[in-house]
């Protein structure tokens, strides 16, 4: 799909290269009926629990229960919690894989090997960054249905009062925007919040393989590995009860603007603009804030930048650590 889109992938990234089938051996999936009936097993059982652990709370804890909703807003109250969930659990999946992908390399010694070939240290970042999204591809795949869900659900909730829904919506925006610039800046949020999940995955790993390829030691690896976790843990929380908490709508607008872009980046991914009452709620309140969904996509095209920055130190620290 990425060679239909942007053209011939580089050398180091073809399916066929050795180093890159050699980083993804080790990870290709089990072919035994009993290893697909294991897989599917226990991704219906998280699953299932996940969604009755979202039903549960959308029913019994937030202020309206479900039955007296839009279905829109029943998907996302039953989704939002387990979704939330799965995507800290793939950043923390992504941080605690790619910062032993070079350590392993060099206990199961082939990590001179690699260096002595040409640019075998790049392609042996490249392919342990590509290795870890290979291995999340069930979470990914299961975070991007469930997001696909939502977004159903914003196009039936456009749908609805004759097709005017949007119009509604508009009706308190400061400053007035016309109508066809309103469904654009729509359209540039939910691009953006749909491609965020595999950005903030992938600087996940981009920040590992960078944190490997500086440190030697595992252990030294191991410590800031658990100090980005509880950092990350500890500002999605933060954030997470600042945003639902009452506390924020006192705050000045452009503070604000600022904590929903904190959060929509690190607490939920984005996950709330899919709930078109509330984003219409914080439009009307805080002037400007539709323009939210470009801000957005701009970070997310930094946070690429930063990305490929991180890649690029990662290979220059492993071509000169000992």
């Amino acid at each position: 799909m990425l060679k239909r889109i942007f053209g011939p992938l580089p050398p180091g990234l073809q399916p066929q290269h050795p180093v890159l089938r050699y980083a993804l051996q080790p990870y290709a999936s089990d072919v035994s009926r009993w290893g697909r009936f294991l897989r599917i097993a226990t991704t219906v059982v998280v699953l299932s629990a996940l969604v009755i652990l979202g039903y549960t709370v959308a029913n019994h804890v937030m202020n309206n229960p479900p039955a007296g909703l839009h279905l829109a807003e029943v998907a996302f109250r039953i989704v939002y919690l387990p979704l939330v969930s799965l995507q800290a659990i793939s950043w923390i999946l992504a941080l605690s894989m790619s910062v032993s992908l070079l350590d392993d390399q060099r206990r199961r010694r082939t990590w001179d090997s690699l260096r002595a070939t040409s640019d075998g240290a790049g392609l042996a970042v490249q392919a342990g960054w590509l290795s870890v999204l290979y291995r999340l591809r069930g979470l990914l795949v299961v975070i991007t249905a469930a997001r696909l869900i939502l977004l159903l659900g914003v196009f039936y909730r456009l749908a609805s009062h004759r097709g005017q829904y949007l119009d509604y919506l508009m009706a308190t925006v400061q400053p007035d925007v016309p109508l066809i610039i309103a469904l654009l800046l729509l359209v540039l949020l939910l691009t953006a919040i749909f491609m965020l999940p595999f950005v903030l995955v992938g600087l996940a790993a981009a920040l590992g393989l960078w944190l490997s390829a500086i440190f030697k030691q595992r252990a030294v690896t191991g410590i800031f590995q658990f100090l980005l976790i509880a950092a990350y843990v500890a500002l999605a929380l933060g954030l997470f009860l600042i945003v639902q908490g009452q506390t924020a709508a006192d705050w000045l607008p452009l503070q604000r603007f600022g904590l929903q872009i904190g959060f929509s980046l690190v607490s939920d991914w984005g996950i709330s603009w899919f709930d078109l009452g509330r984003g219409g709620d914080f439009w009307a309140q805080v002037p400007y804030s539709v323009l939210i969904g470009p801000v957005v996509l701009l970070i997310m095209l930094a946070i690429a930048g930063l990305i490929d920055r991180l890649l690029k130190a990662a290979i220059h620290h492993a071509e000169i650590t000992d």
